[in-house]
């Protein structure tokens, strides 16, 4: 006798209609209703449930072994059988009764858990990263730019590299910290983007000097990554990401995490606490050069007006949800009381064009000449491998 059920193998999320044959040894999961084409083996050794028989839920075992793998079970008899094949130990998980008082009690403790405990948790985890020493935060930036070649394709023009090392180097002469340096990373890609990596280095992807239209906006939005490499906020997010991930998994993270975390800068929206500050370290530093504000309140204004109508009302109503701020609200706060008659400028209107098509196809890049070489700037290695917040 054979029965259906749900299969999920753990390597995807995806489910299937299977068939079970069940023998006093353990399931056989076939894809076929006449149990031809076996899926797998599931020696009740291995098998434990993942959730009790509940009425109008029905109940599900999953592979020890196999994170993930799951047989979901509609049928009662299905999931009664197998359950009664396996261990004592493995044979139910935690039974609450399924009245409405104990299920809204588990919703409420759940919400609360959500909302307050796991911020919490990971507020916590985010003051671990003062104990991790500089010298491993540069080995994991290392990491981290591995990570991003296999992720982006690298852009081999030094002339453009310079040229944003040089505004870097300058807006740090502004700050405190007279010994900081920051190596900038160009990477080729449509995306708009920049954002710090751990170990003092700054990711910019072409896509974003594609779509600057002054140098005081590319200088706006690289002094505020520079304060978040300044307030150390990649290497707290990694740490709050490692102990969220142990949290769930009751393990620490394996050697891929630091790609894994590299992978997730391109979404990344820090918190709305670390946003406003990079914000306000930028306007400091800003201000100090003679920058003025202008021009990152002009960048983050135009990006804002791309974003779609539906998302700016969703962020406007659960604003309370929203950990990242309003681009309204820091546009308020970049404002100066008196913006400067001409803004500063270290670049020259050539090398500003010239920074704008970095990594430019070959054909378009004929026509331009590198500023200081006077000659055409170096080619990208197209053999490279094919490889993130403002």
């Amino acid at each position: 006798m054979h029965h259906k059920a749900r299969y999920t193998s753990g390597e995807t999320s995806k489910q299937i209609d299977v068939y079970l044959k069940i023998f006093r040894q353990g399931v056989c999961i076939y894809r076929d209703k006449e149990c031809l084409d076996l899926v797998a083996r599931w020696p009740y050794e291995i098998i434990k449930v993942n959730h009790d028989w509940t009425d109008g839920l029905g109940g599900s075992v999953e592979h020890k072994e196999k994170f993930g793998a799951t047989l979901d079970c509609a049928h009662k008899k299905t999931f009664r059988l197998i359950q009664k094949g396996l261990r004592r130990r493995d044979q139910a998980t935690y039974i609450f009764s399924t009245n409405y008082k104990t299920l809204g009690g588990l919703i409420a403790a759940t919400a609360a858990f959500l909302l307050i405990g796991l911020p919490l948790f990971g507020k916590l985890m985010e003051q671990t990263a003062i104990f991790v020493p500089r010298s491993a935060e540069e080995a994991i930036g290392d990491r981290a730019l591995e990570s991003m070649a296999m992720e982006f394709k690298p852009c081999q023009d030094v002339e453009a590299e310079r040229l944003l090392n040089k505004i870097v180097d300058d807006l740090l002469s502004h700050q405190d910290d007279k010994d900081m340096k920051v190596t900038v990373h160009l990477y080729k890609t449509e995306t708009s983007n920049a954002f710090a990596l751990p170990g003092n280095n700054m990711a910019v992807l072409t896509g974003f000097l594609k779509e600057v239209e002054t140098e005081q906006e590319i200088s706006g939005v690289l002094a505020h990554e520079i304060g978040h490499i300044t307030h150390r906020d990649a290497i707290k997010y990694m740490m709050q990401q490692l102990g969220l991930s142990a949290l769930f998994s009751f393990s620490g993270g394996d050697s891929s995490s630091i790609t894994k975390f590299t992978a997730t800068l391109s979404g990344l929206s820090y918190s709305r606490e670390k946003e406003l500050a990079a914000d306000a370290y930028a306007k400091d530093i800003m201000t100090k050069g003679g920058y003025g504000t202008q021009g990152l309140i002009n960048f983050l204004g135009r990006m804002d007006e791309t974003d779609s109508e539906m998302m700016k009302q969703l962020q406007t109503n659960l604003s309370f949800l929203s950990t990242h701020p309003e681009t309204a609200e820091r546009l308020e706060r970049l404002k100066m009381d008196v913006q400067p008659a001409k803004p500063k400028s270290i670049l020259t209107k050539k090398e500003f064009d010239y920074l704008k098509n970095a990594c430019a196809a070959p054909g378009k890049k004929k026509q331009m000449m590198s500023p200081e070489t006077k000659k055409p700037p170096p080619q990208e290695n197209t053999n490279k491998g094919e490889g993130l917040e403002i």
